[in-house]
């Protein structure tokens, strides 16, 4: 996986492109002139500093600017995620500021933020309000399931979230906010097909159906999608801690041919004048590579509702419902006596009221309570919690709070949130923010504390289990140069004390939580964004250096004392949308990362794991778009120029070696909009 010398694009990919964009550009309509795609019109018609003055609400309870959030923000807007040709969300999200993906057990793929790994709870994804997270671990697992057809804008808080959104946000908030009927006015299909190694990698299908009245003031849209797709086409035999004494047996053989993930997703969204529906359907596969099932499965469904009901211009109360059915790590096929005692059907029911009121154009205050409980059931009454039940319950009580304070001096944002919970008790996390635009010029300057709060499963293996709590600083700054060129930076300061720990005993086949010694990372993060009429480039560059950590699990016995396991120290990513021609956009991307380390495969038995370097790598994807008319839209795209293959290190000990993203691949991809 070192870099090599730069190797050159395949002679089919070149002539497949070639020939599709000068054949259709022929054939496909007697007066090019003619066509204006209202897509790339709109790309290009944005300017700058309205994508900087852009609107947010994931960071705070108000609305307010990206420039004035009390938060380190990013925002993709649907422009940038059509352009960007990435195949699903791990394509875009790794193109963020500190964020990379980290291998972990059944050959899975988890998210860290600055160095920290964050897949049990600590970070928190929302599509349309829902928590998508599932409540046995809190955890989310990517890869070939989050779709990019059917988003329309993607906020991202690029550190804590708890004082808004409780402890499962602890160290970064995925918002994604899908289409709804006034975006689609219509309806669009659109289909993806796969080659790597030669052989079919991916299918995929999303569409989306949408109307701003069906009746009068009635909004509804209707938005789906299927996928087939392989984790990686690599093909590795290793040993890990699922062996026996003798030889050993491998948990993964070979990607190329056994690591299918199938996702069905389905979200259905109603709006009538101030209330809001919303239904989220997903089913989510990947094919086990070992004896003990066929499938591990994740997704659920989900259902909210909220009603804004405004009683005087200044004061507004949001009553919101959610509830959710969620399989947590749940397997499927020809199980075993160990997989099967992990089959469980978790609920959350949630209710929460939030009180906005303006008390003057200057000075705004929210308020609000928030009740969830949780509710886990065994498939069977020989499967039992710790309660010696075959189901079990908890909840929590949490009430929250901000003030804004805009003056000519700054804006002054307070905020706090206290949660009470029936097993571990409180939680009080805290946030101050100065938020400051000058002109062209912006600051920011933030303190906040938040935490990962124990779930179930935290539970059933260590009841006596605590909170991990996180205390951060950043400061932002931000400068446009002019209406093209606009560069924000920010330093980050992370502590997590008593983090929650996971390990797994081979010898035993016991697993345990412990709240361990404390984490930290101190950093920096740099955005240049170029918008001209020729297009846009984003460029970021993150680094991460560890800042004391003493949670051993973290730590790589000495290889590179300023890393922590999974992440590299330095990253570097392009993203580009070039409009060549009315017709033709091209986006090539590049995402740079430096040495980074984690455990590797044991070579004796029970002897635990020995580190691994993994070299840097650098990915280089090019997609290039073609508008055939004004409802028919072509997409060709190549990934991994270099042929890095490139591995999610394992961020901790979790018995396997790290998982290989899919390596070489070309696709095309066909959009129809109705």
């Amino acid at each position: 996986m070192t870099i090599t010398s730069f190797k050159i694009i395949p002679k089919r990919l070149i002539s497949v492109a070639f020939f599709t964009v000068f054949f259709t550009s022929v054939y496909g309509q007697s007066d090019s002139s003619t066509i204006e795609d209202p897509i790339i019109k709109e790309l290009f018609s944005i300017s700058l500093e309205d994508l900087l003055n852009m609107e947010v609400t994931v960071a705070g309870t108000n609305t307010t600017t990206l420039r004035e959030t009390p938060g380190i923000i990013t925002v993709i807007t649907q422009n940038e995620i059509e352009t960007s040709g990435a195949r699903d969300m791990v394509d875009l999200l790794r193109t963020v500021p500190g964020f990379e993906f980290a291998g972990d057990i059944e050959n899975t793929i988890a998210l860290g933020v600055r160095g920290n790994y964050g897949i049990e709870g600590k970070i928190l994804l929302l599509i349309d309000g829902q928590e998508i997270n599932e409540t046995g671990y809190g955890s989310i697992i990517w890869g070939s399931r989050f779709f990019l057809d059917n988003i329309k804008k993607i906020e991202i808080i690029r550190g804590p979230g708890s004082a808004i959104y409780g402890g499962i946000a602890e160290l970064a908030v995925i918002n994604i906010i899908t289409k709804k009927g006034d975006d689609i006015d219509g309806a669009y299909l659109t289909s993806s097909y796969g080659i790597s190694n030669n052989i079919r990698s991916r299918v995929n299908g999303q569409f989306g159906f949408g109307t701003e009245q069906l009746i009068k003031n009635l909004n509804i849209s209707v938005t789906g999608s299927y996928s087939e797709a392989n984790r990686s086409n690599e093909t590795i035999d290793y040993a890990t801690n699922f062996i026996d004494e003798t030889n050993g047996a491998s948990a993964t053989q070979n990607y190329a041919d056994s690591s299918l993930i199938k996702n069905l997703d389905l979200n259905l969204n109603l709006k009538y004048k101030s209330l809001t529906i919303n239904a989220i359907y997903q089913d989510h596969s990947i094919e086990d590579n070992h004896s003990s099932a066929n499938w591990l499965k994740f997704g659920g469904l989900y259902i909210g509702s909220k009603y804004e009901l405004n009683i005087t211009p200044k004061l507004k109360i949001t009553p919101q419902i959610r509830w959710k059915k969620v399989d947590p790590w749940t397997y499927a096929g020809d199980l075993t006596a160990t997989t099967y005692q992990f089959l469980a059907t978790n609920y959350r029911t949630n209710e929460q009221i939030t009180t906005q009121y303006e008390i003057n154009k200057q000075l705004k205050l929210t308020l609000g309570t928030e009740l969830y409980q949780d509710r886990a059931v065994k498939p069977s009454d020989t499967l039992l919690y710790n309660n010696n039940r075959s189901s079990i319950s908890y909840s929590n009580l949490g009430a929250f709070g901000e003030i804004l304070l805009s003056n000519k001096v700054a804006n002054f944002i307070i905020g706090a949130r206290f949660d009470n919970h029936s097993q571990f008790g409180n939680a009080f996390v805290p946030r101050f923010a100065i938020t400051k635009t000058i002109n062209k010029l912006h600051f920011k300057g933030l303190l906040s504390r938040a935490y990962k709060a124990p779930v179930i499963y935290n539970f059933e293996i260590n009841p006596n289990i605590k909170p991990e709590f996180t205390n951060v600083a950043e400061i932002e700054a931000g400068y446009q140069f002019n209406d093209h060129i606009a560069v924000i930076s920010n330093i980050f300061y992370t502590k997590i004390i008593d983090p929650i720990i996971y390990h797994y005993d081979g010898e035993t086949f016991e697993e345990f939580y412990f709240n361990l010694d404390q984490a930290s990372t101190i950093g920096a993060e740099i955005d240049v964004k170029v918008k001209h009429h020729w297009g846009y480039i984003n460029m970021s560059y993150s680094y991460y250096k560890n800042n004391n950590t003493k949670a051993e699990p973290y730590l790589n016995q000495g290889l590179d004392d300023n890393l922590l396991n999974g992440f590299p120290a330095h990253k570097i990513s392009i993203v580009s949308g070039i409009d060549i021609h009315k017709q033709l956009t091209i986006s090539p991307t590049f995402i740079y990362n430096s040495q980074k380390t984690g455990f590797f495969y044991q070579e004796e038995f029970w002897e635990g794991y020995g580190p691994a370097i993994y070299d840097p790598s650098l990915i280089i994807n090019l997609a290039i778009h073609y508008k055939i008319n004004k409802n028919f839209k072509v997409t060709l795209a190549a990934y991994d120029l270099l042929k890095e293959n490139h591995i999610a290190a394992s961020a901790y000990d979790s018995g396997y070696q790290g998982t290989p993203f899919m390596g070489q691949e070309f696709t095309i991809k066909l959009y129809y909009q109705f």
